[in-house]
């Protein structure tokens, strides 16, 4: 197979193998019933992802014992975790929603999750966090956090804070804003104390442009003065990452259902190197710092995606999880899993997962939080 081509399709997830998976050419048994499962009448056309009941029992996955953090009912949508166990979530995405930043321990996990102080000029109210990213001075062991802010949906910043360890707060230091390349910021990939890469999914009318296929996003630098484009015309650009090293990016196109790498210039434009289709709407990534491996949360639907979305987002949403396995440097993707899938009565509308030890979180856009332990780690 040619290395700047990988598929999803040459990979199955791994099935249950208590749950008996039949033939769609097979004759249903007279007695067959609806699994106990199963509301009915289901409140769909069909259950996803096939109109037989039995076939979406084996499709969903997992890989170990899951359950849902406490403390957590208006998302968490980005999710970022340091080598020490602490994961930093952004919760409450969407207007006249209560904005947090919480802090949860990998390695006490039964104490659930926490919201952190933030210290500085910052409107609390008006707070809407979406995309995080972490950038660590080792020279210096400091911790600093830049959070996309959709400010109510009245402008986009991005806000850059400082982490205090000790007392376990947020110091704002710096909002990036005022600037024309900032239209609709769905995550950023952090480069420098003052710079880095970020995606604008949409222009203005994110649904018409979704139901009509428009490549309107696009994906820009911001230098530490000003932002700069450098790719156009992409269909809903979402999760952005770098490689550990940083002389690789790699892009989520949510509308094109692929991913993705790239390699930095020393100019900071982008050069594509490789696509791999992941038959998902793929959301964020994650890029493990020990291995170089990425895993990347995908919504399996779109039209139960979009009931989902809608307030009071009680609709159900198949929820994905890939790992991608990197290789010479992290320049090109090596293997793909699917490690998680749920047709969303477990868990809806993943749209991140990182993994720490034998332990991995999985977040959403605007309801929960699932913790998963990993069997096969």
């Amino acid at each position: 197979m040619n290395d700047f081509f990988v598929s999803v399709s040459d990979h199955l997830p791994r099935l249950n193998k208590s749950h008996k998976v039949f033939d769609v050419n097979e004759e249903l048994p007279d007695q067959w019933t609806y699994p106990k499962p199963y509301p009915y009448p289901y409140p769909y056309p069909y259950p996803y992802p096939y109109p037989y009941p039995f076939l979406v029992n084996g499709c969903n996955h997992q890989p170990g014992r899951c359950r849902l953090v406490p403390g957590i009912d208006v998302g968490s949508e980005d999710i970022q975790v340091l080598p020490n166990g602490l994961a930093f979530i952004t919760s409450g995405l969407g207007p006249k929603r209560p904005g947090k930043i919480l802090l949860f321990n990998f390695r006490k996990p039964w104490r659930g999750v926490r919201a952190l102080d933030i210290i500085g000029d910052i409107d609390r109210v008006a707070f809407s966090p979406h995309g995080l990213n972490i950038w660590r001075d080792t020279n210096r062991n400091l911790i600093y956090l830049f959070v996309i802010n959709h400010n109510g949906y009245t402008k986009e910043t991005v806000e850059k804070f400082r982490f205090d360890e000790k007392t376990r707060k947020l110091y704002l230091l710096r909002t990036f804003t005022d600037d024309p390349t900032f239209v609709h910021i769905n995550d950023l990939a952090v480069t420098g104390e003052d710079s880095f890469y970020f995606t604008n999914e949409y222009k203005s009318q994110p649904i018409m442009e979704f139901k009509r296929g428009l490549p309107l996003g696009n994906v820009a630098f911001y230098d530490g003065t000003k932002g700069h484009i450098i790719l156009t015309d992409l269909f809903f650009p979402n999760g952005i990452a770098s490689s550990p090293d940083g002389k690789f990016v790699y892009l989520a196109l949510m509308g094109e259902k692929r991913l993705n790498v790239y390699a930095r210039r020393a100019n900071n434009k982008l050069k594509l190197k490789q696509v791999i289709p992941l038959c998902s709407l793929v959301d964020n990534i994650d890029v493990d710092v020990a291995t170089g491996d990425l895993r990347v949360a995908g919504h399996g639907d779109p039209e139960m995606l979009m009931k989902y979305l809608t307030p009071p987002h009680t609709s159900i949403s198949p929820s994905q999880v890939f790992r991608l396995t990197t290789g010479d440097g992290g320049s090109r993707v090596t293997d793909v899993e699917e490690v998680y899938y749920n047709d969303g009565r477990q868990f809806s509308g993943s749209t991140v997962a990182v993994r720490y030890r034998r332990l991995m979180l999985i977040g959403s856009v605007h309801t929960n939080m699932l913790l998963c332990f990993i069997r096969d780690a």
